[in-house]
């Protein structure tokens, strides 16, 4: 296994994670809104449908997993606590929060993995893991005392007991 120095510059061009997550709420919110104003109470698959068609639009466009994971979190949250049942209660009968919770999450998983497949990202990682990690440089040993760092460290000499 080799090891490279990290090199060139640190991309500061992405949007931070707190504005992603912002943006994904607002879009949250008004898809609950058209999701409640399009189907009736009692059609909650309908209202999962669209929360969930949400959330993978809203991984493949966004690259920063911690804000796909905090949208999909708030989204189960918003879809059990306002379209699943009413007034913001957050409760479910007979364990319904896990099914809604995993349909969410794997259109959060599908869009990122479409997102990855799309940019190219994941063959770079399979490629990336083949063999080569990627890490800061050693700096060289020295042996001696402060005023005595002049030469590297050569093999150890056995210890010498009487």
């Amino acid at each position: 296994m080799t090891v490279e120095p990290r090199t060139g510059p640190v991309d500061r061009s992405a949007t931070p994670t707190g504005i992603s997550v912002a943006a994904g709420s607002v879009a949250l919110v008004l898809a609950a809104v058209v999701a409640a104003a399009l189907f009736p109470a009692d059609a909650v698959p309908a209202r999962l449908a669209v929360l969930a068609l949400l959330v993978a639009g809203y991984a493949v466009l966004v690259p920063d997993l911690c804000a796909v994971l905090s949208v999909s979190g708030l989204s189960v949250l918003v879809f059990t606590g306002f379209l699943a049942n009413r007034y913001g209660e957050l409760t479910t009968r007979h364990g319904d929060l896990r099914w809604y919770a995993l349909a969410i999450g794997s259109a959060a998983l599908l869009g990122a993995g479409y997102r990855g497949a799309r940019t190219g990202a994941l063959p770079r990682l399979l490629r990336r893991a083949g063999g080569k990690v990627v890490a800061p440089g050693d700096p060289p040993p020295v042996s001696g005392r402060g005023d005595q760092r002049t030469r590297p460290e050569g093999p150890a000499e056995p210890a010498r007991h009487r």
